[in-house]
């Protein structure tokens, strides 16, 4: 893309000004691109922190949630600045204050994982299934619980 504004050189500066909903873009080569800084003035920084992040997906209410993992003794207030949890078992421990937020962000609780291309993306079938084997255990109907696994093995890659 050449530059819009000498229209000689390869522009690769590249400004978007969005204001009120109007978006302005300016493409610019490195010569021009000083000229530009009265249009868009420069960001110094914006000044985010994660843990205002992650407090915006706790309502703001952050100060409020307390708690510790026994494990690694990792505070909910120390995720919360570093939006890392300390162990595996953080996860039980601030269960109930993750729930939310998990929703929001991946849109459910429980990790699903990749779904495989082979089996055409289809994990409805594959989670019944699994549902249906665990019954069929459940009803010691074992040959029919060898059917609903080779199956699921099948769908999974033949593992």
């Amino acid at each position: 893309m050449l530059c819009q504004n000498c229209s000689k050189k390869h522009a690769t500066v590249h400004f978007v000004k969005i204001i009120n909903g109007v978006k302005t873009e300016m493409h610019l080569c490195e010569k021009c691109a000083p000229m530009a800084q009265q249009e868009f003035p420069s960001i110094e920084s914006f000044d985010i922190k994660v843990s205002d992040i992650i407090n915006s997906f706790f309502g703001g209410s952050i100060g409020l949630l307390s708690g510790k993992c026994d494990t690694c003794n990792t505070t909910f207030n120390m995720f919360s600045q570093t939006g890392k949890l300390g162990c595996p078992d953080c996860y039980d421990a601030f269960w109930d204050k993750l729930q939310d937020p998990l929703r929001r962000i991946h849109g459910g609780v429980r990790h699903t994982g990749k779904i495989p291309k082979r089996t055409g993306g289809k994990t409805v079938g594959l989670e019944k299934l699994k549902e249906d084997l665990k019954n069929a255990i459940a009803r010691e109907d074992f040959e029919n619980a060898a059917i609903i696994r080779d199956e699921i093995r099948r769908l999974e890659g033949g593992k």
